[in-house]
């Protein structure tokens, strides 16, 4: 069986991981403020599948960062941070 490629890419998993641990949440924490199963998180913290657009959002206001910083590592000059 072959081996499927891992998405998104993997700094972003690393960055998405390391806000998670930042965070002091748990999974199932996660998964309940953002509307979706524990497994969906396990999912996206090991890269096996895409986050949707409302869920970008929402992990960006969970973790008072931007899409730019989830995405790609890096601010952007208009970056907002949702309270």
């Amino acid at each position: 069986m072959a081996k499927t490629k891992k998405y998104p890419s993997t700094e972003f998993t690393k960055r998405l991981k390391d806000l998670w641990l930042k965070s002091g949440m748990t999974q199932k924490q996660i998964a309940v403020e953002a509307g979706v199963s524990r497994w969906t998180v396990k999912a996206w913290l090991e890269g096996e599948i895409i986050l949707g657009l409302p869920d970008l959002v929402c992990l960006c206001r969970l973790f008072n960062v931007s899409a730019d910083y989830l995405l790609f590592g890096e601010e952007g000059e208009n970056a907002v941070h949702t309270p």
